[in-house]
């Protein structure tokens, strides 16, 4: 997907942007996950263990959290690579080579890392952290669904992300739907999220979701606000 250029004109960018989400959407199933920071490792196991991601992108918005989401995956049997800015030209071109040939199930990138990759069959996006910028997102995205195909894109919401997610979908000019069908929804964050409630907000604790509130069911197919969890209708790091 080519990469929107810097320019001084933000409504001509917003414009580029906006149309470049337009022809990938009707191909990607999308969706928002509210999740407390404490069970987002135990859902991306969770989302891991459905066989029907093949081959995913990860987001992550820095690079320590790249490396750190990469452990995680190993320590739970998923075969993964890290592609961020602290790796070698030579260890980015071996990930990016694993990735595209199959031989690692999960790529970990950063947005500036991510940049010219273009690999097909890619089954799902997860952005682990929401990217701060909202272009960013379209941009993710957009790695999916290629070549007429169609993808998921799911993306994890934390208290302290509110902002960035409204950015989100001011840009995109709709809501996400949220994916409630999921062990460690957090129904809290979810409601003050509707509520409006700022995303500067220190996340304390479990609010209302997580393992034990408002969870739904774990089916593992569909889309939309009571879809699967791999199948939902659903930032600047280095």
């Amino acid at each position: 997907m080519p990469i929107v250029s810097v320019t001084k004109d933000p409504e001509a960018l917003t414009m580029t942007v906006v149309a470049e989400f337009a022809t990938t959407v009707e191909r990607v199933m999308q969706a928002v996950m509210f999740v407390d920071k404490a069970d987002k490792n135990e859902l991306l196991a969770d989302l891991f263990a459905d066989s029907d991601l093949t081959r995913t992108l990860v987001f992550s918005r820095t690079k320590h959290g790249a490396n750190r989401i990469t452990e995680f995956l190993g320590k739970i049997g998923v075969s993964s690579a890290a592609l961020h800015g602290n790796k070698s030209q030579a260890a980015r071109q071996r990930a990016l080579a694993a990735f595209s040939e199959g031989s690692v199930r999960a790529l970990v990138a950063t947005d500036i890392a991510a940049r010219g990759i273009d690999v097909d069959g890619v089954s799902h996006v997860i952005n682990f952290d929401l990217p701060n910028e909202p272009e960013s997102y379209v941009h993710r995205i957009g790695r999916t669904a290629r070549a007429g195909r169609e993808g998921v894109a799911l993306s994890f919401c934390m208290r302290d992300e509110f902002d960035y997610l409204r950015d989100i979908e001011r840009l995109i000019q709709e809501p996400l739907p949220v994916l409630v069908d999921q062990p460690f929804h957090a129904e809290g964050i979810a409601s003050d999220y509707r509520a409006g409630v700022r995303g500067s907000v220190k996340q304390g604790g479990r609010t209302g979701g997580g393992r034990n509130g408002g969870g739904g069911g774990r089916g593992r197919s569909g889309g939309g606000g009571g879809g699967g969890r791999s199948g939902g209708g659903g930032g600047g790091g280095n």
